[in-house]
């Protein structure tokens, strides 16, 4: 019985620090991966306002510029949704490899993050 409780408590515990994590991280990626490609994309528009906005109007610049603002809400979602899988036991590693694919899938993002 003693025996049987032990096993009971050991595969809990490996399930609970080992294959919980793993399995929530195959959930949250592609939604994960989606929001580190909208933030990026986002951070990357900021960046060139004041390229794409040269030749217009002040009003157009405004809205431009909100509308950039707004986008930047997907950087918010993603620190949150990091957080969020980091207090589930998945690895700071893993999370940064997510990034690091996200920016080498897109040259737009390659391009913009080897220019710094």
């Amino acid at each position: 019985m003693i025996k049987n409780t032990i096993i009971f408590i050991f595969l809990l515990i490996f399930t609970f620090y080992f294959i919980y994590p793993t399995f929530y991280f195959f959930i949250n990626k592609n939604t994960f991966k989606e929001l580190v490609k909208d933030c990026l994309n986002s951070e990357r528009f900021i960046s060139m306002l004041d390229e794409i906005t040269e030749n217009e109007s002040v009003d157009t610049k405004v809205n431009v510029f909100l509308n950039a603002k707004f986008n930047q809400t997907f950087c918010a979602d993603m620190i949150v949704r990091e957080n969020e899988m980091i207090s589930y036991g998945v690895s700071k590693e893993k999370i940064d490899l997510i990034k690091s694919e996200v920016i080498g899938e897109n040259t737009n993002l390659i391009n913009f993050y080897y220019k710094k």
